[in-house]
C-alpha cells in the first residue's frame, strides 16, 4: 500500500479541509472500497465507499467525539 494525497472525497465533516491522505492500492485518480482516510488539516480519519451505480468514490469521516470541557 501507498499513501496519496487527493482533494476530491469531500469536505472533512471536523475541520473543513478539502484535501486527504489515502492508504490505497490504487493512485490518485483510483481508490477502493475501504481505504483509509485521514485529513491533512486535522487529522480526522475515515473510509472510502464507491457508489456502485456510478461509480464515484467518497469519503465517510468517523463518528466525531465530543470532548467536554
Amino acid at each position: 500500500m501507498k499513501t496519496v494525497k487527493v482533494d476530491w472525497l469531500g469536505d472533512c465533516e471536523k475541520c473543513g479541509m478539502d484535501s486527504a491522505l489515502i492508504e490505497t492500492n490504487g493512485n490518485e485518480n483510483w481508490l477502493y472500497e475501504g481505504d483509509v482516510v485521514t485529513c491533512c488539516g486535522c487529522g480526522h480519519t475515515g473510509h472510502v465507499e464507491i457508489l456502485q451505480c456510478e461509480p464515484v468514490a467518497y469519503a465517510v469521516w468517523d463518528e466525531l467525539v465530543e470532548v467536554e470541557a
